[in-house]
């Protein structure tokens, strides 16, 4: 798989999660959205150091 189209196939699943917790929050939650997106950002570096290092 290519890295581009697997970082876009991370965006999406991002995308639907975040859409989801929205959902289930009946709202937009300012402190659930940081959270949600300092995991996102640690799981797309955690992605990227492991597509440099061939694992």
């Amino acid at each position: 798989m290519a890295q581009e189209t697997f970082l876009d196939l991370i965006s999406k699943s991002m995308q639907e999660s975040a859409r989801l917790v929205r959902v289930s929050l009946g709202r937009s939650s300012c402190a659930t959205t940081r959270e949600k997106a300092l995991q996102q950002v640690a799981m797309l570096q955690q992605a990227k150091n492991q597509s440099q290092t061939g694992k």
